[in-house]
């Protein structure tokens, strides 16, 4: 068969629900309420990253929207106080995501990064409360004002919000140092509220604020409705006292919006603004490419009369996406247009600027447009730049250096205007540098303590002893619970390392050497009894193990921290047919192995999806599933290679299983040696000895469903864990998402009293805020990549903050 789109699925699916109605032995409308008291959810690893060296710290500028519709999502970086801040909107695209909805700042002489505003998180919370605890959502410009405040466009919230620099009373709120604030806007999108409270009024995405020389605060408000259709953006006026400005007679505390006329209009889309010497307010639309001028008062500005309250267009060539104003009074500007990603200057006077000699009303390139690479270190004119779609950012700062997001390479780039050190970094002028991000979304932190590094949480595994495994799409890490050698390395309990990837994808790349220079595209794994970690390699159609320490396993020698092929012909793309069973594991082919686990006896099993079968391969020579087996040989125990889902009450082997092409799917066994099987609308579980599980009479080796969502929902499960107690964890996945508790009896379970055979949400369905040492109930999940049960406590994979939570009593 051909390859499933399987990236698609993952991410998809990550926002997918799962209604649950009864199955055999299910809670039905009995079930006791959601709400209960419960367990408590804090982080185990994941964060913000830093503070530390702004270089080894990853950051995502600028990154659009989805890889649908590539309308530019609004950020900034702008120089103030010794500091560059820089927006990091993270990674939310249709396929991925990641954490995000944050400002960055760098310091300009030893270019340490701090996270002054925003936990990571994606939403609204925390106001009055510490900026570093509370959630942002898209953050669009930043500014400073007199006071030291840090101004935010809270773009996703509809609302702008200030960082106190001091304590005092300002934009007429009493404030406190290091705590934040909304200034304007009620969170409603909207146009209302003109003259009167900016507090009460609503905003419309507003993706950029700034301070004019008066002292007010001027709002560009997104122009952009729907699917990116343009609608005019606005330029709105928070007044800092009593008086006349642009014209109009403004109340303090009080909104205005401007109605600029002229020979220029405001076109739509996100307003890149910058306010120039002059009090003018110049702006780069995202909509139309053009930079426009608002005039404060009449007079000669870029070259052309102007007059006060009057817009006039610029002409500047190429797409510009962010604009800054130079000590010179230059306009720098990104231009992020088909065939750009360059880095230019509109020179306002005749001189020498960033090394070139410039004409007045000339347009000039001053970075980027060269074939170089990444070219760190060379002339700024030579090297790469990867702007486009992005709405690159630009600033200028105290040293006349220019510094521009580069959010296609994941970094912020200073062009040196003169030979000195800046950013901790010896620079000379007119050469590039990055001065933050390390250029690997997601990634950082290795080796320090796991709270405090950035994660791509997709996957996850855990071990009896609480070690934790953690999958991205091309390296795994690891965190283990107690300090001593793991995969052939010392390590610390606590701390972050990378097991097994190099962070770049590959076909069967070092695969028998060690597994952190090995390319891989991790599609599910598990960490076995032995210590090794188990992954399947959806690119190749492979299971592979890293050796948690040296010895033999699946019938192969193996030394510890290498990576090996326990299964699987390594074919990629197309599926060969199917074969091979009762021989040697790596002998046969596998389609689409989307989920990995292994059972009680040590065996490793195998969702083989495009084959709609689950297959063992022995860890040792026995008997097992009614079978005999050898060791490192592969066998059938579940599926007859048909899809769907017939065959309940018979023997597994017999049966249909829905299983192909569901990204997110998942295997578990539970301490009785029963096998779950997620399946696109169900949860079935193939019998390891007769009994009553779940409600049901079963059979040993037969296969029943457990639960079933309706057929016509289009929904689908696709991620369950067992417990030590035989409890089985789900996940619901809607807006937040939802974990529930399927209890196997009676007791009391992650801090809730439990009745056997009855479900109970555990995580999820609160407010969008981390939450971190309250209630799993009070928070709403950023999606949810994966369980695992780790001694009395539940892990959640948090793809969305990009964090491990754990639930605990």
């Amino acid at each position: 068969m051909t390859r499933w789109t399987r990236g698609a699925s993952r991410g998809l699916l990550a926002f997918l629900a799962i209604v649950l109605v009864s199955g055999a032995g299910w809670a039905g409308p009995h079930a006791l309420a959601a709400k209960a008291p419960g367990g408590i959810i804090t982080t185990v690893a994941g964060g913000v990253g830093g503070p530390g060296p702004a270089t080894k710290v990853a950051i995502a500028p600028c990154t659009p929207q989805s890889e649908v519709s590539l309308d530019v999502s609004p950020c900034d970086v702008t120089f103030a106080g010794g500091r560059l801040y820089v927006t990091d909107s993270g990674a939310r695209t249709l396929f991925a995501f990641a954490g995000s909805s944050m400002i960055r700042s760098i310091d300009i002489a030893t270019g340490r990064l701090q996270t002054p505003a925003g936990d990571g998180v994606t939403g609204f919370g925390g106001d009055r409360g510490l900026a570093t605890a509370a959630e942002l959502s898209d953050p669009g410009g930043v500014s400073m004002d007199r006071h030291g405040n840090l101004v935010i466009a809270d773009t996703g919230n509809n609302r702008v919000r200030v960082v106190a620099g001091r304590s005092g009373v300002f934009y007429g709120i009493a404030m406190t140092a290091g705590r934040i604030y909304t200034v304007a806007g009620t969170g409603a999108a909207g146009t209302r509220g003109d003259g009167g409270p900016a507090i009460k009024a609503r905003l419309f995405a507003p993706s950029a604020a700034r301070i004019d020389p008066a002292g007010n605060l001027v709002i560009a408000q997104d122009g952009f409705i729907g699917q990116g259709r343009p609608a005019p953006p606005r330029l709105r006026v928070v007044a800092a006292r009593t008086g006349r400005f642009y014209g109009m007679a403004m109340k303090a505390g009080d909104i205005y919006t401007l109605t600029p006329k002229g020979p220029a209009t405001l076109a739509g889309g996100h307003l890149a603004l910058r306010i120039d010497h002059h009090g003018n307010l110049v702006m780069a639309e995202s909509y139309s490419g053009r930079i426009v001028v608002l005039a404060v008062r009449s007079g000669t500005f870029y070259g052309r009369r102007m007059t006060a309250g009057h817009l006039y267009p610029l002409a500047v060539g190429g797409d510009p996406t962010g604009v800054a104003v130079d000590a010179a009074g230059n306009l720098v500007f990104a231009d992020g247009g088909q065939g750009g990603n360059l880095v230019r200057v509109l020179a306002v006077t005749t001189g020498m600027f960033y090394g070139q000699h410039m004409t007045a009303g000339g347009v000039y390139t001053i970075a980027g447009g060269g074939s170089g690479g990444l070219g760190d270190g060379a002339p700024a004119t030579s090297a790469t730049l990867s702007l486009r779609h992005f709405g690159a950012a630009v600033a200028v700062d105290s040293a006349g250096n220019v510094a521009v997001t580069d959010p296609g390479d994941g970094r912020v780039r200073v062009v040196a205007a003169k030979t000195g050190t800046f950013y901790g970094q010896h620079m000379t002028a007119g050469d590039i540098y990055t001065v933050a991000g390390t250029g690997d979304l997601g990634f950082s932190g290795d080796g320090g303590p796991a709270t405090r590094a950035e994660l791509t949480a997709g996957l996850l595994a855990a071990d009896p002893a609480g070690d934790a495994a953690i999958g991205s799409s091309f390296r795994v890490r690891f965190v283990p619970a107690r300090s001593g050698s793991y995969f052939g390395l010392p390590m610390a309990a606590g701390r972050i390392y990378t097991v097994a990837g190099n962070g770049t994808p590959g076909v069967n790349i070092g695969i028998g050497g060690p597994a952190t220079q090995a390319q891989i595209e991790v599609m599910a794994l598990a960490l076995d009894r032995a210590g090794n970690l188990v992954l399947a390699d959806g690119y190749v159609e492979r299971v592979l193990v890293v050796a948690g320490r040296s010895g033999t396993f699946y019938g192969q020698q193996m030394t510890a921290g290498d990576i090996y092929s326990v299964a699987g012909t390594g074919t990629g793309v197309l599926c060969a047919p199917f074969s091979g069973d009762g021989g040697p594991a790596v002998q046969a082919p596998l389609c689409a192995p989307n989920a990995v686990t292994t059972d009680n006896a040590g065996n490793l099993l195998i969702s083989d999806s495009g084959f709609s079968r689950v297959r063992a391969v022995a860890a040792t020579t026995g008997r097992f599933y009614g079978q005999q087996m050898t060791a490192g040989d592969i066998y059938t125990i579940a599926g007859d290679g048909q899809e769907g889902l017939k065959g309940d009450g018979g023997p597994a082997t017999r049966a249909h299983l829905a299983i192909c092409c569901n990204g997110f799917a998942a295997l578990a066994v539970d301490g009785a040696g029963n096998l779950m099987i997620t399946e696109i609308d169900s949860v079935r579980m193939v019998a390891a000895r007769t009994g009553t599980f779940f409600g049901q009479k079963m059979t040993a080796g037969d296969i029943y469903t457990v639960a079933r969502i309706p057929r016509d929902s289009g929904l689908v499960i696709y991620t369950l864990t067992v417990d030590s107690s035989g409890n089985l964890i789900f996940s619901e996945v809607f807006e937040g998402g939802l974990v529930k508790v399927l209890a196997a009896r009676s007791g009391t379970f992650y801090g809730r009293p439990m009745t056997a055979n009855h479900q109970y949400t555990v995580a999820g369905g609160g407010q969008p805020v981390l939450g971190d040492g309250g209630p799993a109930t009070a928070v709403s999940l950023a999606g949810i990549g994966g369980l695992a049960s780790a001694g009395r406590g539940l892990l959640i994979a948090e793809p969305g903050s990009g964090r491990i939570r754990e639930v605990s009593p």
